[in-house]
């Protein structure tokens, strides 16, 4: 079964760092690994309102979370099966 390991933190945090040194290490081991970044699918729309003069925290919040939705029913659902891949 497919597994999810997620580098949370900051912008500056280093969380590509250590993608770009785990990556080699765990396709050693034989796992597959296929990166998520986030925002995902609506990543323009969540650009554009961030810029808005009436933006509201829980609508960026809701936003974030549809994302979320949207990238996980695209990308991680299909394949959660699979095993030996690693999101």
């Amino acid at each position: 079964m497919a597994k999810i390991v997620h580098l949370v933190g900051p912008s500056g945090t280093g969380k590509s760092s250590a993608h770009k040194s785990l990556t080699p290490l765990l396709q050693n081991a034989g796992y597959q690994v296929v990166p998520l970044v986030e925002p995902g699918p609506l990543c323009e729309q969540i650009m554009a309102y961030k810029k808005s003069p009436h933006r509201e925290t829980l609508t960026e919040a809701l936003l974030f979370a549809a994302d979320r939705s949207l990238l996980y029913a695209k990308e991680v659902l299909p394949r959660l099966g699979e095993p030996n891949v690693l999101f």
